[in-house]
């Protein structure tokens, strides 16, 4: 449970579950999604860092861009993005849909990352 409006209520310390920013019903679906401008604006903050660590960490370029579409996804459920995803990297990718995007947010990653990951860094050494 995390502290979204939904659980405030429900905890006595929030009469309305509305998201400041929108107005919107809030819970940990919404807090990700929610379209106001400085929602969105954090949102970009957040994912250019996120990028930024993946490359510090030395990510694999196309397991970058494919965690990066999934993540993509969060905001934007209906986007389809496979075609733009390296072949090499697509089973990974199709296991993380499996799991979610919103899943893949809440730190439920695919162990299919693991081997291609571990190819990137032996091709790199």
């Amino acid at each position: 449970m995390c502290g979204t409006g939904k659980f405030k209520v429900l905890w006595g310390l929030e009469t309305l579950a509305a998201c400041p920013r929108c107005g919107n019903f809030k819970d940990h679906l919404h807090v990700p999604r929610c379209r106001a401008a400085l929602a969105t604006a954090e949102w970009d903050r957040r994912t250019a860092a996120f990028s930024t660590w993946l490359d510090l960490q030395l990510t694999g370029p196309s397991i970058k861009t494919a965690i990066l579409q999934l993540l993509h996804g969060v905001r934007t459920p209906t986007s389809s993005p496979l075609m733009t995803i390296t072949p090499s990297v697509r089973p990974a990718f199709l296991a993380q849909q499996v799991i979610g995007s919103q899943g893949l947010l809440e730190g439920r990653i695919a162990s299919s990352w693991l081997p291609l990951q571990q190819q990137h860094y032996d091709k790199i050494r």
